[in-house]
């Protein structure tokens, strides 16, 4: 956990069995639209510390939040 900003953020690092200085970085932001919804922010950066491999582990990993965060926590959310 990188940062942690309760009702707002979340920032934690992505490792993979990597070391910190070599690992991306995931940002969650939470930005309130009323009493009962939020708009929810997902930037994964810092792709650049993969080195040769950054392109291709972007591209193996760039769609995969959509399963992870957009369907699992949307589900979640739904029923919250």
């Amino acid at each position: 956990m990188l940062a942690l900003e309760e009702g707002r953020l979340v920032r934690f690092s992505f490792q993979i069995g990597r070391p910190r200085e070599k690992s991306g970085e995931v940002e969650v932001r939470f930005e309130p639209l009323g009493d009962k919804s939020c708009r929810v922010t997902l930037i994964h950066d810092h792709w650049e510390r993969f080195g040769d491999e950054a392109v291709d582990m972007h591209g193996r990993f760039s769609n995969g939040w959509d399963d992870v965060f957009v369907k699992h926590f949307g589900d979640f959310a739904g029923r919250a």
